[in-house]
């Protein structure tokens, strides 16, 4: 949980601005999601924090936090509510001093606050500082407590807040911040609604969307194919992992691509080994396409998914020009070993030796059900894994004269998954593998078109791994391919997705409502719009002073592969400049979930 906190800190900022005529809640008075600005992070299971008016020192509001779990091995892994206070006010200065009012139910003992700095260096040296109060005895009075800390050097970005490290109740009001004893008053600032001009460039830089599945008429697709131009790899994003009418629209917009701009293969942001399995569906029709299904992700076990691999099979069985199904991730060697074990009797006996020590060494890593369950790697491992690497390098010429390619390239896509797993950073510290994760997608995706040269591929992944952001997949692909890459965002307004209720791995599957967009929210300005579904190119967003609103910070929905409650879909998601990020977005105003076979 340490490290998820650093992530949810890291990477879901909530990017708030410096300004000196706005309160930034000190006293948790503003409660619209738009003004609120504090972020939550807990698991909703064992936990809540929420605003309440029952128990407060001062004005209407305050924040209670409630837990069922006793006390954690440290702070950080508590559930915990924040606020960042951006670099600028924090520039030149020695001292931070956080000040807050704290209530305790009764038998609840440590309730804290804490404040945590950011150098801006990789996660695993950068410097952070959690310090927090001396423990609250129950209390039926508000109690005062603060925390004092020197400033880090080069700090780029400091969090604070509060957090409960206990079962109990908890309740916090009237915080304060102090940099070198002078009080700050404002940090943040709110969004106004848009204007006319804004919603005028909107309608004339849209084009309607005609529907998320095939009809009539291309002449939508016809003009989302000229902006993708001569691109090798096409990103298409979703806004939760579950949205039906997104699944819907990829399948549309693969169709358009393959028939009418030669793209020849599928993506998914899925295990490669396991994907590598449903291609052979679609080009022999080896197997039940939804009994392969059950290799992928949960959250890709659905109707919409398997609505697309039918249509692949069903292509390649009229077409002599085929079309491939693959993955790119590598969070699982469950399918990778015995594709590795099977590939090698094409080629020599030391390497069929290598595959049934490997089979025998990688037991204890089958039986995982999640990268984070995985054992330790050992020593031997780590050696007999080098010892494959580079006995395939040293004999790779010699294997393409003995097999046919596309066997020689599945080897090696296979032994890439296996030093990609077994080699990465531990898979429980989210704020470092998530990062390797995308590096490993990425790699695989230009991998693939380094050994098919040919090809075209459109990439099905969420949003936040096709943007061009700096380590995520997509900043890696926009480094390596750069403009025959081409990131499309979908964004969504109103209606139901498809999560599990909780992290557990048995966890069932249900419909979850979206929340309302609200002012300062991208999908706020697209409601506005006079079409009700549209695509938006973002590539001339700052070419106009009247798109100047698009090229701010604007919350953007962000579910993941998990329920996220109300207004937490924006305020514990990114708060990006997209057109930094994407080429294009598809608004599709009413989605529903998908038609998921997990129950």
């Amino acid at each position: 949980m340490k490290h998820f906190f650093i992530f949810c800190l890291l990477f879901f900022p909530l990017l708030v601005q410096a300004q000196h005529e706005l309160p930034y809640n000190k006293g948790f008075e503003l409660v619209q999601p738009q003004d609120k600005l504090w972020g939550f992070i807990n698991n909703m299971k064992l936990c809540e924090i929420r605003f309440t008016n029952k128990h407060r020192r001062s004005g209407s509001y305050a924040v209670e936090m409630y837990s069922t779990t006793e006390q954690r091995s440290a702070d950080i892994d508590a559930p915990f509510f924040f606020i960042e206070i951006p670099k600028a006010i924090t520039t030149e200065k020695k001292q931070i001093k956080v000040e807050g009012w704290i209530k305790t139910a009764q038998n609840t003992s440590r309730a804290a606050i804490w404040i945590m700095q950011y150098d801006g260096k990789s996660l695993n040296s950068s410097k952070y500082t959690v310090v927090d109060a001396d423990s609250i005895q129950s209390s039926k009075s508000w109690q005062r407590v603060s925390v004092t800390v020197p400033v880090v050097e080069q700090t780029e970005s400091v969090f604070l807040g509060g957090l409960l490290n206990a079962a109990g109740k908890a309740w916090f009001d009237d915080f304060a911040i102090y940099l070198d004893g002078v009080l700050v008053k404002d940090v943040a600032k709110r969004t106004a609604e848009p204007t006319a001009e804004d919603v005028a460039w909107i309608n004339r830089n849209a084009i309607q969307l005609h529907g998320v599945t095939s009809g009539t008429t291309t002449n939508d697709l016809d003009s989302l194919g000229k902006w993708i131009g001569e691109a090798k790899v096409v990103g298409v994003g979703e806004p939760t992992h579950g949205t039906s009418e997104a699944a819907q629209f990829k399948l549309r917009l693969f169709q358009y691509l393959v028939e009418r701009k030669g793209f020849t293969t599928f993506m998914l942001e899925d295990e490669l080994p396991e994907c590598g399995r449903i291609n052979q569906y679609i080009l022999n029709g080896n197997g039940s396409a939804q009994n392969l299904l059950n290799l992928l992700f949960r959250i890709n076990r659905h109707q919409e998914l398997l609505d697309l691999i039918e249509w692949m099979r069903t292509y390649n069985q009229t077409h002599e020009k085929k079309v491939y199904f693959r993955g790119n991730d590598m969070q699982s060697i469950r399918v990778a070993v015995p594709e590795y074990v099977r590939l090698s009797s094409y080629f020599d006996t030391t390497l069929i030796s290598y595959s049934r020590e490997l089979e025998v060494l990688t037991k204890p890593f089958m039986t995982a059900l999640t990268a984070s369950q995985r054992p330790t790697v050992s020593a031997s491992v780590t050696e007999l894994l080098t010892r494959i690497t580079q006995h395939i390098e040293g004999n790779k010429k010699e294997y393409y004269q003995k097999a046919p390619a596309d066997t020689v390239h599945w080897l090696l896509q296979n032994v890439t998954v296996l030093n990609q797993y077994l080699f990465s950073p531990d898979f429980s510290d989210w704020s470092v593998s998530f990062y390797y994760r995308d590096s490993s997608m990425a790699k695989n995706t230009v991998d693939y078109l380094q050994l098919y040269p040919n090809e075209k591929v459109m990439l099905w992944a969420h949003n936040s791994h096709i943007w061009k952001q700096d380590k995520n997949m997509g900043g890696w692909l926009d480094r390596l391919l750069g403009r025959y890459y081409y990131p499309i965002g979908i964004a969504t307004a109103t209606g139901t997705y498809t999560a599990p209720a909780d992290e557990s791995y048995t966890a069932s599957f249900k419909a979850f409502p979206l929340f309302q967009p609200f002012a300062g929210s991208l999908e706020y300005y697209l409601q506005k719009a006079k079409y009700k579904d549209l695509i938006l190119s973002l590539n001339h967003a700052y070419t106009e002073n009247s798109s100047r609103w698009l090229t701010q910070p604007l919350y953007f929905r962000n579910i993941g592969g998990l329920y996220e409650k109300e207004d937490a879909q924006f305020l514990h998601g990114y708060k990006p400049v997209l057109p930094n990020l994407l080429n294009a977005l598809v608004f599709i105003r009413n989605t529903t979930a998908t038609k998921s076979f997990m129950r």
